[in-house]
């Protein structure tokens, strides 16, 4: 009887050892994952998201350097051809702008004033022709301002959209799926096409 008792309490300790070894086990599995977990969470945490604030006002403050803090390098002849192209014609016809006016100026004292000497860049064109030619000019000039205002705001949307898009997932997680469907529209059956957006 007492042997039974005793290997029976031995059996019992025995099993005891073993289930605590197996859920000491456990535990530091657990444990080994948790740190796994929250060494991956403190990396990803501590990478500085790409600042579309950032890239605008770069590129606000020099044109193209957003798209240098977005690493788009091609996209600067994109901007920089353009916005070179529309300043230099805007100087030329701000020059003809000024010439022009300067032959109406000389061309409305001289006709107060024959006997007034000034230099006139058209003597050969009549008032009304200098006038208009002064007029297409001042209207060039201005379309080409706005137009080189316009690819200046671009190249700033461009970079603060480029930026907002640079930590945006592309994984093959995402698809797309075109299935036939049936539908029931007022109490009659309709066959069409379900379009299904996965994020898996």
């Amino acid at each position: 009887m007492k042997a039974r008792v005793f290997f029976l309490s031995l059996i019992i300790i025995f099993t005891f050892k073993v289930l605590q070894a197996q859920e000491d086990s456990l535990l530091t599995k657990k444990t080994d994952s948790l740190i796994v977990n929250v060494t991956d969470t403190v990396s990803i945490t501590s990478e500085k998201p790409h600042s579309p604030r950032k890239a605008a006002l770069f590129s606000a403050l020099v044109p193209g350097l957003g798209q240098i803090y977005n690493k788009k390098y091609w996209k600067l002849p994109i901007f920089y051809v353009p916005m070179g192209l529309l300043i230099y014609f805007a100087t030329e016809e701000h020059q003809q702008y000024l010439k022009f006016r300067q032959s109406v100026n000389a061309k409305i004292a001289i006709a107060n004033n024959p006997d007034l000497i000034v230099g006139d860049p058209f003597g050969t064109l009549s008032l009304e022709v200098a006038r208009a030619n002064r007029n297409v000019s001042r209207r060039n000039r201005e379309y080409l301002t706005i137009l080189t205002i316009l690819v200046y705001a671009l190249n700033i949307v461009d970079a603060a959209v480029d930026a907002h898009l640079k930590d945006f997932d592309l994984s093959d997680d995402l698809s797309l799926n075109l299935e036939p469907a049936m539908f029931n529209f007022q109490a009659q059956q309709a066959i069409g096409v379900t379009l299904t957006l996965s994020f898996k």
